[in-house]
């Protein structure tokens, strides 16, 4: 089992590597050459992609088994990933389901014709000290559980 990090869109490196180390999982950060800094921890495993539109979620997806948790806000590697019965969580702590995740592209979808057409949607709000707790609680259990 493995903790993938979506690495372009996820803030708490820090947090996840203490509880990774505690359950002594692996995490593997995939991200693109443009996100790419010196400063990353040196204890995660890092897969570097090419800069392409979904070049990272591609990675992602061909290197998950259904035992492993991926972290992403992305709903839609987040319904790829859920065709392989892998466990997948936002940095918010939300966990994907099956039942959730129609709707959560549907808003999506909205939103994108939406500014296609210049309208200016909201997006998500920033992330919280609330949302850091939730998102270790939630690794927390999904780990003692696996």
């Amino acid at each position: 089992m493995n903790i993938i990090i979506d690495g372009d869109s996820f803030p708490f490196k820090d947090e996840i590597l203490k509880i990774a180390k505690e359950f002594q999982v692996q995490v593997i950060m995939v991200l693109s050459v443009s996100h790419y800094s010196k400063e990353i921890n040196k204890e995660l495993e890092i897969i570097l992609v090419d800069n392409y539109k979904e070049a990272a979620d591609m990675k992602i997806f061909n290197i998950t088994s259904p035992e492993d948790i991926v972290i992403t806000g992305d709903f839609g590697l987040a319904a790829l990933l859920l065709t392989k019965n892998t466990t997948v969580i936002s940095p918010r702590g939300m966990v994907f389901n099956t039942g959730d995740i129609d709707y959560l592209l549907a808003i999506r979808h909205k939103e994108a014709k939406l500014r296609r057409g210049g309208k200016k949607t909201r997006g998500p709000d920033k992330l919280s000290s609330e949302d850091r707790e939730r998102f270790s609680s939630v690794i927390f259990k999904l780990l003692k559980k696996k």
